[in-house]
């Protein structure tokens, strides 16, 4: 099956197919869970092929903020006074603001961040950029409020513990970066 006919399929018939594909590679435990019809629902608009479902959830459940930032790609981020986006990020984490936020549903992320952009006078790619980089740890992927509501849903759906970077463990490899630099 080709990407186009793969996001044809409603949800309800994709989802059994990707379940099985993360449970074959080990990725994945349960198969019939809100996580797995949420990484459906996250995945499937940039599905090509399913044996691509596995690395493209492997990759939005990993956090390679060290590896992003060490990229040249990264410089314009890190130039743009990323260590705001970080403090703000880690602020909102710690007061349990994001995750209220997040917990609101699919457009509580963007009215947070909305409120950030106008905090900190920033618009566009100055605020989405370091934002998705800071929570993420990727340039490129989902959209970063569906990322994190994905990870929120995790409940023992995981079985490779390895390729899982929960939130509260995002935050605490952001809390070192920012601390190495502060120390700098």
């Amino acid at each position: 099956m080709n990407g186009q006919h793969l996001r044809a399929l409603p949800d309800a018939e994709l989802a059994p197919q990707l379940a099985e594909v993360w449970h074959h590679s080990g990725l994945l435990q349960k198969q019939d869970s809100p996580f797995v019809q949420l990484a459906v629902a996250v995945l499937k608009p940039s599905l090509e092929l399913l044996a691509d479902a596995d690395r493209d959830l492997r990759h939005i459940l990993s956090y390679p903020l060290m590896d992003t930032l060490q990229h040249e790609a990264a410089t314009a981020v890190l130039q743009d006074n990323f260590k705001q986006i970080v403090d703000t990020a880690l602020a909102a984490y710690n007061s349990g603001e994001l995750k209220s936020a997040l917990e609101s549903g699919p457009d509580g992320y963007k009215t947070w961040l909305k409120g950030v952009g106008k905090e900190q006078k920033r618009k566009g790619k100055h605020l989405f950029m370091p934002m998705r980089v800071a929570l993420t740890g990727s340039q490129h992927g989902p959209e970063v409020g569906e990322v994190l509501r994905l990870l929120l849903l995790e409940d023992g759906d995981i079985k490779d513990s390895s390729a899982y970077v929960s939130l509260p463990q995002r935050m605490q490899q952001l809390q070192e970066w920012q601390s190495r630099q502060t120390a700098s």
